[in-house]
């Protein structure tokens, strides 16, 4: 080579190396796949409005910004359809928090190849951000039906919609090992099969950070809108948990074993065929410590939809500055321990519940107020017979008792 021409070579390599670009699909490129093959770091792939069906997009562990179009009220125009060939996204070991999904309508993945991650799959060590995207209609045989994020994985999603989405554990999203940052983000009308509607944490090893977010609508067997396994340490903050609903137990949170925190959040409206409406907590011997919380205005059935424990090993729930109200079935129950940690969650035993409240609350609803140090199994049993809960037998149970009179189902 020439000096002349090495000169040139070098000068057009610094000036590639010393800008980002931007590169344009379909003008520059017709494919997305194409423009990730073509870009360096810090380039920025821009994608005009409209529906690209591609899959297994993978960054290849550049650090660009792979972003949709928007339109003139700020909807996102910019649809990339995995048709169900595998996951839509891939982002493999290496990737770091400069790698940027944003402004995408996410769609039609199926991350059962790869056990999990239909939409967006984070394989282990893996990061990345997720930035206002919609992330729907994807599915997994496996984790994560929305996103799942592999053993360490350390992804952050922002003001992100992830909805519609199935999967064995975590039909919205699965964390494995924690490292996980999820905020501003609404997880609604998922699907998980076995637990974690909304979200599954499992594993040790770290803590997801899940802040700001709406938990809304999602249904599985176990943990309609949250599932918590294998020692995880997941830190909700100023979470909305409402209209979520097990088959069997957990309505809003089902904890099987870990210790996870919940700081100002609202646990509403949500529902178990079995035990738990707002928690289910599987594990005996277990702490549940509630700091400055109100569990109220709860529906039973049969056991604990402001929380429930039973059996098992070392795990601690904490709640701090929570609301229980109008889950379904209603009181804290089981054979764990309740630690009222504030004068303000105090047991209070009503008509067969477990609630807490202040004395005065508990007074005025004609309870027994148990104290601080009170367990909620201290709490006597439901008046037998006493069929709509109003703590007398009367006119009204004998008419329910009469019209269901026959042989048992």
């Amino acid at each position: 080579m020439t000096t002349r021409l090495f000169v040139a070579f070098m000068t057009i390599a610094m000036c590639r190396l010393g800008s980002a670009a931007t590169i344009t699909v379909p003008d520059d490129y017709s494919t997305i796949a194409e423009a990730i093959a073509a870009a360096a770091d810090t380039d920025t792939i821009s994608i005009m409005p409209g529906i690209y069906n591609e899959h297994a997009l993978n960054p290849s562990g550049k650090d660009i910004t792979v972003q949709g179009s928007l339109d003139g009220d700020g909807n996102l125009t910019t649809t990339i359809n995995g048709q169900g060939m595998d996951s839509v996204f891939v982002f493999g070991v290496g990737l770091g928090d400069d790698t940027v999904l944003k402004d995408l309508i996410i769609t039609g993945g199926d991350g059962s190849a790869r056990n999990g991650g239909g939409g967006i799959k984070f394989e282990n060590y893996a990061s990345g951000t997720i930035e206002n995207c919609i992330i729907y209609g994807n599915e997994t045989s496996g984790f994560g039906g929305g996103v799942g994020c592999g053993g360490f994985s350390h992804p952050t999603l922002i003001n992100c919609s992830i909805q519609n989405n199935t999967a064995d554990f975590g039909g919205g999203i699965h964390c494995s090992h924690g490292g996980n940052t999820i905020t501003d983000c609404v997880i609604v009308m998922n699907e998980s099969i076995y637990g974690g509607g909304g979200i599954s944490c499992s594993s040790s090893g770290g803590f997801s950070v899940i802040s700001g977010c709406s938990i809304e609508g999602n249904t599985s067997t176990q943990g309609g809108g949250v599932y918590v396994s294998l020692s995880a340490t997941p830190v909700f903050t100023d979470c909305t948990f409402i209209m979520n609903e097990a088959s069997k137990d957990g309505g809003g949170i089902y904890v099987h074993t870990g210790d996870p925190t919940f700081n100002d959040c609202e646990i509403v409206f949500n529902t178990a065929n079995e035990n738990g409406g707002g928690i289910c907590n599987d594990l005996a011997g277990n702490t549940i410590t509630v700091l400055n919380s109100k569990i109220w205005n709860n529906t039973a059935i049969i056991n604990g939809g402001g929380a429930f424990i039973d059996g098992g090993i070392d795990s601690e729930l904490v709640l701090t500055n929570c609301t229980f109200k109008s889950n379904t079935p209603s009181q804290t129950d089981g054979s764990g321990k309740i630690t009222a940690a504030s004068p303000m969650t105090a047991v209070c035993c009503l008509n067969g519940a477990c609630m807490q409240g202040t004395e005065v609350d508990c007074m005025a609803a004609g309870g027994t107020w148990l104290g601080e140090s009170g367990l909620c199994n201290d709490c006597p049993s439901a008046c037998e017979g006493d069929i709509t809960g109003d703590g007398q037998l009367g006119i009204q149970d004998l008419l329910i008792m009469l019209e269901t009179w026959g042989p048992c189902p």
